[in-house]
């Protein structure tokens, strides 16, 4: 029992270092990604006050943005209001961002690989009401996939107006990274 026991504790001790599964990142890294990234898209940002790029109604709407997204205010962000004009008082739609161009083909850029996604409601008093992000895990079956690209935020509310800063990001050896196209789903 004693010998199991300290197994067990070696266990937890190991996971709580920051150990990982090879091949995979340390949760420490993935923690300072996520820093750095909303570091760079901040909440102190305007994003709520700067002029939006595209403006979406209603459930079942599909947009796909560009490369070409910037904001002086709201760094490296495409600007998306969503109106929820739905009359059946329920929400308007699940909102969904998703990595719009061919995904990763390797480990190192799928796990370089990330979306960030940030909401306000109709005041855009400035303050975010969700932040999300995601990045990418590499699965080694049937010759190697990316996957985990993919943001799920919380459903608009009914006869409001909901912003979205979204950012696709994949990231360089030099530590730099590259915007990719984002693909934004109300359904």
């Amino acid at each position: 029992m004693a010998a199991r026991t300290l197994v067990n504790g070696a266990c937890i001790l190991l996971l709580a270092s920051g150990c990982a599964a090879e091949g995979r990142p340390a949760q420490q890294e993935l923690d300072e990604e996520v820093r750095t990234s909303e570091a760079e898209l901040s909440f102190r940002e305007q994003c709520a006050s700067v002029d939006r790029d595209a403006l979406m109604e209603g459930f079942g709407t599909v947009f796909g943005t560009t490369r070409n997204y910037d904001h002086a205010g709201c760094r490296h962000a495409f600007v998306i209001d969503f109106v929820n004009n739905d009359t059946d008082g329920g929400t308007g739609g699940q909102p969904d961002f998703t990595w719009n161009e061919a995904l990763p083909d390797n480990q190192v850029d799928c796990e370089r690989a990330s979306i960030l996604v940030y909401s306000w409601d109709s005041d855009l008093n400035g303050n975010p009401l969700e932040a999300k992000s995601a990045s990418g895990f590499w699965i080694a079956g049937f010759g190697g996939i990316c996957g985990g690209l993919d943001v799920w935020m919380t459903p608009a509310r009914e006869d409001e107006v909901t912003r979205y800063a979204v950012s696709a990001r994949q990231g360089l050896a030099n530590g730099n990274y590259s915007k990719r196209k984002v693909k934004a789903s109300f359904f």
